[in-house]
């Protein structure tokens, strides 16, 4: 077991414990792809989280670009709790890491079952530039705080037209 497998572990067992009060919760992670993610992937998976999330009270905004995942998931806790492990041993992602968890009393994401936003070179003009506004160099969430990777995903929601 690796120690990026341990963390994760550990993680996950304190996440377990903390979802039996079942209030809502906040939840940022980041992961990195194991494979190139195309257009019809991410539909795929768009159509699967729509589903899964409106059916457990979920909602929340998944990011990808340059073959990263920058996720919030809000709703019940062990709903979240339970979404959260399930993307950890997910193979489509490696590098799962808990950027922020909390407990809140609104949601700020509550219109989406699961909003996505994806950027690269070639489609991310505003998104790229929202992330030069933000003081940032680059797309590094793996350099940001759980703060700021959520204003990062409250800015993108807030400034983007929806698109899918």
């Amino acid at each position: 077991m690796n120690s990026e497998t341990q963390l994760f572990d550990s993680r996950e067992m304190r996440l377990e414990k903390s979802g039996a009060a079942g209030g809502c919760v906040q939840l940022v992670y980041i992961s990195r792809a194991v494979r190139s993610e195309n257009d019809s992937s991410l539909s795929d998976i768009l159509g699967v989280a729509r589903g899964y999330n409106a059916e457990r009270g979920i909602t929340g905004v998944l990011c990808f670009a340059y073959g990263r995942y920058l996720q919030v998931l809000e709703g019940p806790s062990r709903e979240v709790n339970a979404l959260y492990l399930r993307i950890g041993r997910d193979k489509r992602h490696e590098g799962v890491r808990l950027m922020k968890f909390t407990e809140v009393q609104t949601r700020c994401f509550g219109l989406w079952s699961m909003r996505m936003i994806r950027f690269d070179e070639q489609s991310g003009g505003e998104a790229r530039a929202l992330v030069r506004f933000n003081g940032f160099g680059g797309f590094e969430p793996e350099l940001w705080s759980g703060e700021e990777c959520l204003v990062f995903l409250r800015d993108m929601a807030r400034v983007l037209p929806e698109r899918g």
